[in-house]
């Protein structure tokens, strides 16, 4: 999840598609954190992650908003 996730966000033309496919990787690094034990890594992991996301759709947003008259 974690190679596949990183490398299908390399390889999109849609912003939003591409911070999907990270969010894809990002969560295949908190299993790993899950599955190694390590609880408090993996949802310090989730909730960081969760918070700047959403920022970076919301400016994904503004900036295709902001590209469509061109």
């Amino acid at each position: 999840t974690v190679l596949l996730g990183a490398t299908l966000a390399l390889a999109q033309k849609d912003i939003k598609r591409g911070l999907a496919y990270s969010t894809m990787s990002q969560l295949g690094y908190m299993m790993l954190a899950l599955g190694m034990g390590s609880y408090r890594a993996a949802l310090f992991h989730l909730i960081t992650h969760a918070y700047s996301k959403a920022l970076l759709f919301l400016g994904s947003g503004s900036i295709i908003h902001s590209m469509e008259a061109i």
